[in-house]
């Protein structure tokens, strides 16, 4: 019997602004396609024998092609599976669920779906720039800024948008902001027009920078801004409203004792673990453009496979999984792997403390602790140095080199 494919739009980031169709899909799934945008946190409320398959573009990095994506979902609704397309934002907003659709239907199979919220409008309302107000502007356009102005790709009427008078909202544009803004001026957009942009939306990270169209380009440039943000242009940008933002998204109050628990792993926090180690891959991705993710298709049955081939140990605060790492011995090494920190808690020593821990759990007769990190994970260097290990020299052939990691290693106490 053929299955059916479910096109889910997860929104801007947020889980909390998931539908709860959307949420009803996922509960339902036997087969979850989805990408670094989408809520990946609600990946937890999957069936526990779903399949989960990564199948997101980094930019710079590995990406899943969108023939086999399309390719995914036909094979697997064919062989009579449920299978949910889980998107960040719109599933027809610059999200290609129109191929997609198109490619099932000729396939034979059912398409749903279920919208969700777009970047384009849930980025500045945090924000508290209104895409629209009375009095100021009654239009906006959404455009994508993936390739610059006169690419051939490019079927943008830069001219026209620059000349609308509607406020300008640019998805996917940080790479190109300094000559889409330069084009919108060479059209007669004044160079004073407000701008903004807004990285990280509805996440704790979440920045926001101004400017004006003549500007906002260097101040992105400046701040260290980076994908995924929207730029808005237009008056709107130029006076925000004083919106507050969700209360889930403020600072964590100050707390003398931490709810913490560091305890081993269970099979049933496997689902979370795999949660967790996609969003640090594609973290470590934004960091270092080009990094190789060789395990971020890794399954759930294969993290749970993994919790009875090595000693893993989990950390969470007032419930949440917020960090792991694992040993294993190898003769009279002490193998350490996955020391994982939750992206948004990174910077609090809490990967010094876990690899503190995992080491006090090597087996007695164990001479030397060794780890592999990406040769440009710069921040897991200094962890590592800090911490006593030394990288090894490339002409060493005492550990197996692995392309793009280096080799770092301590004796044991």
């Amino acid at each position: 019997m053929t299955g059916r494919v479910v096109l889910v739009g997860g929104g801007p980031g947020d889980p909390g602004l998931l539908t709860v169709a959307g949420l009803t899909a996922l509960r339902s799934a036997d087969v979850v396609l989805y990408d670094h945008l989408a809520p990946v946190d609600a990946l937890a409320e999957c069936p526990p024998g779903a399949l989960l398959i990564d199948v997101g573009k980094i930019p710079g990095g590995r990406a899943t092609s969108q023939q086999r994506t399309n390719e995914l979902l036909v094979e697997h609704a064919l062989a009579g599976r449920r299978v949910v397309r889980f998107k960040g934002g719109d599933p027809f907003v610059f999200g290609r669920g129109g191929e997609e659709a198109i490619a099932c239907a000729e396939a034979g199979i059912t398409v749903e779906v279920i919208p969700g919220v777009t970047s384009a409008v849930a980025a500045p309302a945090l924000a508290g720039i209104p895409v629209t107000h009375r009095g100021v502007v009654q239009a906006f356009t959404a455009v994508s800024g993936h390739v610059p102005p006169g690419h051939p790709a490019s079927s943008i009427d830069w001219p026209a948008l620059a000349s609308a008078g509607h406020t300008i909202v640019i998805l996917m544009g940080m790479a190109h902001l300094s000559a889409i803004c330069a084009e919108l001026a060479s059209h007669g957009l004044p160079t004073n027009t407000p701008a903004a942009v807004i990285a990280d939306a509805w996440l704790p990270t979440m920045t926001t920078v101004h400017g004006d169209l003549g500007t906002i380009a260097e101040v992105v440039r400046n701040q260290g801004i980076r994908p995924p943000a929207i730029a808005v242009i237009g008056a709107v940008a130029g006076q925000p409203l004083p919106v507050s933002p969700p209360s889930h998204l403020d600072a964590a109050p100050a707390r003398d004792t931490p709810t913490d628990e560091l305890r081993p792993a269970r099979s049933s926090d496997a689902g979370e673990l795999l949660v967790l180690q996609r969003a640090c891959w594609v973290a470590e991705a934004f960091d270092n453009p080009g990094v190789r993710i060789p395990a971020l298709h890794e399954s759930l049955a294969e993290v749970s496979a993994g919790l009875e081939q090595f000693e893993t140990w989990v950390l969470r605060r007032d419930g949440r999984l917020i960090g792991s790492v694992r040993g294993a011995r190898d003769g009279s090494d002490w193998e350490i792997g996955r020391l994982m920190v939750a992206p948004d808690l990174s910077g609090q020593g809490l990967g010094r403390m876990l690899l503190t821990h995992i080491e006090r759990q090597a087996p007695v007769g164990v001479r030397r602790h060794w780890l592999l990190t990406g040769e440009n994970s710069l921040r897991n260097h200094r962890l590592y140095r800090a911490a006593g290990y030394e990288a090894l020299p490339a002409e060493d052939e005492s550990l197996a080199r692995v392309p793009g990691t280096l080799r770092f290693v301590k004796p044991a106490n």
